[in-house]
C-alpha cells in the first residue's frame, strides 16, 4: 500500500495474494552450497503457482493428511550479499485474523556451511487477516396454474448461505414485472411488494430460507421476473450466484439478447497515485484481473466461453476462477503465445 507506506497484510475470501519467499547470505562470512528452503501452506489458501525466476529449481506437494502444501526450492549456491526470492501465488479460502490457517511458514532445511544463526532463518511466519465472507446463492422458479378463469403464477426464492460467515443484513428485491398482480406471499411481513424488498436480515452459515410469492398474470408476451440480492454487510467472493431470472412467455416468442464486457487490467493499485501498477521489472509475477460483466440490461447468458492470451514476454505461473466454471491451459510451440 503506497500511501501507508507498508505490506498489505488483509484479503478477502477469493483474493490472490503474491507472496515474497526470499533467502540473504550475509556478506560478513562466506558463500553457501547446498541451499534448500521450504515453504509451508495451510490450508486456508489454495497453491496458485510460484516462480523462482530461474533460480534453482522448485517442486511443490500436498499431504492429505495434514492439509497443507508444501514448496522445496533447491537453491545451491549462494555468493556472499547472494539475495534470492520465489514469488508465490496462493487464493484465500479461509476467514480469520492471523490465524495458524492463514500463516505460511519459510524454514532453511540444508546448507554444506555451518549455519551460525538459526533464529534468523527456522519458522519464518508471514500471517494475513481474512475478514468475514458469506457467499449469498440465489435461486429461483416459477409455476403456472389457473383458477376461476384466471392465470397465476407462483415464484419460488430460496436463499443460501455457502459461508464461510453467518451474514447479517440480507436484503433481496424482487420488483414484481408488469404484466403480474400481486396476490400474496409466504414471508411473514419481511417482503414488500411495493418496493420489492425482501429484509432477510441474518443468514447463518449454511442456512436457506424461501419466500413464495402469488402473483396474477395480467399481461401478454413474455413476463420476465429478476430475483437478485442487493445487499449485506459481509464481503461475497462469489457474485455469479447472486440472482436468477424466469421466463414466462403468454404469447409470441422471445429471443434472449445479452451484452457481456470483458476486461483486462492488473490486480495491483497503487493508492497514492489512485491508479493500477503498470511498471514491473523481469522476475517480477504481477496478478492481472480477467474480468466478465454481463449487463443487468438485458438476459441471463448462458454457454459463456472465454479465452486469455499470454504472449511470449511473460511465463504463465498459474489462474485462479475461484470455483466458477472451468479452466484449462494450452501452449503453444509455434506462435509462443500461452493461453
Amino acid at each position: 500500500m503506497d500511501q501507508e507506506q507498508e505490506y498489505e497484510y488483509t484479503y478477502v475470501i477469493g483474493n490472490t495474494p503474491v507472496f515474497m519467499w526470499t533467502a540473504y547470505n550475509s556478506g560478513s562470512y562466506d558463500e553457501a552450497t547446498g541451499v534448500v528452503l521450504t515453504y509451508t501452506i495451510p490450508n486456508g489458501f489454495k497453491y496458485d503457482g510460484a516462480d523462482c525466476g530461474g533460480i534453482g529449481t522448485l517442486s511443490y506437494a500436498y499431504n492429505n493428511q495434514t492439509q497443507t502444501g508444501t514448496l522445496t526450492w533447491n537453491v545451491g549456491y549462494m555468493p556472499k550479499d547472494g539475495i534470492v526470492t520465489t514469488y508465490v501465488t496462493l487464493m484465500v479460502e479461509a476467514v480469520g485474523d492471523q490465524t495458524a490457517n492463514l500463516t505460511t511458514t519459510a524454514n532453511l532445511t540444508h546448507v554444506d556451511q555451518y549455519n551460525i544463526n538459526p533464529n534468523n532463518n527456522q519458522n519464518i511466519t508471514c500471517a494475513i487477516t481474512s475478514p468475514p465472507s458469506a457467499d449469498i446463492q440465489v435461486n429461483q422458479t416459477e409455476t403456472t396454474y389457473t383458477s376461476n378463469g384466471n392465470t397465476y403464477v407462483t415464484y419460488t426464492i430460496p436463499v443460501t448461505n455457502n459461508g464461510p460467515s453467518n451474514a447479517t443484513n440480507v436484503q433481496i428485491n424482487d420488483n414484481l414485472p408488469n404484466g403480474t398482480k400481486y396476490i400474496s406471499d409466504t414471508s411473514g411481513g419481511t417482503y414488500n411488494p411495493t418496493t420489492g424488498i425482501w429484509n432477510i436480515g441474518t443468514l447463518n452459515n449454511q442456512q436457506t430460507t424461501t419466500l413464495t410469492i402469488t402473483a396474477q398474470i395480467t399481461g401478454t408476451g413474455t413476463i420476465i421476473n429478476t430475483a437478485e440480492e442487493t445487499n449485506q454487510d459481509q464481503s461475497d467472493n462469489n457474485f455469479n450466484n447472486n440472482a436468477q431470472t424466469t421466463y414466462i412467455t403468454i404469447t409470441g416468442t422471445y429471443n434472449k439478447k445479452v451484452d457481456i464486457s470483458v476486461y483486462n487490467t492488473p490486480w495491483y493499485y497503487m493508492d497514492q497515485e489512485q491508479e493500477y501498477e503498470y511498471t514491473y521489472v523481469i522476475g517480477n509475477t504481477p496478478v492481472f484481473m480477467w474480468t466478465a460483466y454481463n449487463s443487468g440490461s438485458y438476459d441471463e447468458a448462458t454457454g459463456v466461453v472465454l479465452t486469455y492470451t499470454i504472449p511470449n514476454g511473460f511465463k504463465y505461473d498459474g489462474a485462479d476462477c475461484g470455483g466458477i466454471g472451468t479452466l484449462s491451459y494450452a501452449y503453444n510451440n509455434q506462435t509462443k503465445p500461452e493461453h
